[in-house]
């Protein structure tokens, strides 16, 4: 008897989407090398970010969906403008600041939460370079005051910038990779 268990399930990222799909079947493998299917379950319902654990059902894209792309897009090739703001960014849109604040909030974040978040993915980025002082990079990705920007990234990652950057430049030197997905 074979049994086959198929999920899948899309999630919503900072990028876009990303699709997870996992096809088990009874083989002649060990046991020890198969994968039950509750762990599976439970793997795809953690991927899918459902609080309850339910697994989200991939649903077709809402009527802002193409607009709400276009928006990310902007916000990406504006990333380090100072004046990118929700105004900017609906006035670059023909819409209004409620519409945009509207369809982020349809996508479970904030525009202020996802850009706040892209640039300071950016910051930890650059900062890893140990050529730029923490300020330069700050304002370099539009954060106009290197104080708050260093209490965000704290509270981002658990770490301070400069903590950061003593971390990254010393894992260069000693040949190790320290990886971006490591959050606090």
């Amino acid at each position: 008897m074979t049994e086959t268990v198929t999920e899948s399930v899309t999630r919503t990222a900072a990028g876009g989407e990303s699709t997870l799909c996992i096809v088990l079947s009874d083989t002649d493998e060990p046991a020890f090398l198969r994968v039950p299917a509750e762990l599976v379950a439970q793997l795809l319902r953690d991927f899918a970010g459902e609080p309850d654990g339910r697994v989200r059902e991939q649903e077709a894209p809402g009527p802002g969906h193409d607009l709400l792309l276009r928006i990310r897009a902007h916000i990406r090739d504006h990333l380090a403008d100072p004046g990118l703001t929700p105004e900017s960014i609906a006035r670059a849109h023909h819409i209004s600041v409620r519409y945009l604040h509207k369809l982020f909030q349809a996508d479970g974040t904030t525009v202020g939460a996802w850009t706040r978040r892209l640039r300071l993915d950016a910051c930890r980025g650059d900062l890893r370079r140990r050529s730029r002082t923490v300020a330069a990079v700050a304002h370099s990705w539009g954060f106009a005051n290197a104080s708050h920007f260093s209490r965000l990234f704290r509270k981002e990652y658990g770490m301070s910038p400069k903590e950061w950057q003593c971390t990254a430049e010393f894992a260069a030197v000693h040949g190790q990779d320290i990886r971006e997905s490591s959050r606090a």
